[in-house]
């Protein structure tokens, strides 16, 4: 409760055993103090960069075809030669024949 009227005004001397009239009125409500404002979220880390593609493997060098007289009968896929005196089995582990010879 809160004194919002006085009568007579205070600081005034009155008799002993005179009327003074208050007059009273409820206190104001407490104002809430206002919630602190959230921090600001931290930036986000920026992404890692993506790895390099690897560098695609050198293409092989063709091998050279055999000449006539050096007795191979065939070329073979990964570039051997094969002296197979037949055509069964020529290659068989160098990923088959590419050139017949003979």
């Amino acid at each position: 409760m809160v004194v919002t009227v006085q009568s007579p005004a205070a600081g005034t001397k009155v008799n002993e055993g005179s009327t003074v009239t208050l007059t009273l009125d409820q206190a104001p409500a407490a104002t809430p103090a206002p919630a602190p404002a959230p921090a600001p979220a931290p930036a986000p880390a920026p992404a890692p960069a993506p790895a390099p593609a690897p560098a695609p493997a050198p293409a092989p060098e063709p091998a050279a075809p055999a000449v006539q007289g050096d007795g191979a009968t065939a070329l073979c896929s990964d570039g051997s030669l094969s002296f197979a005196a037949h055509h069964q089995g020529a290659c068989s582990h160098h990923g088959g024949v590419s050139v017949w010879y003979k």
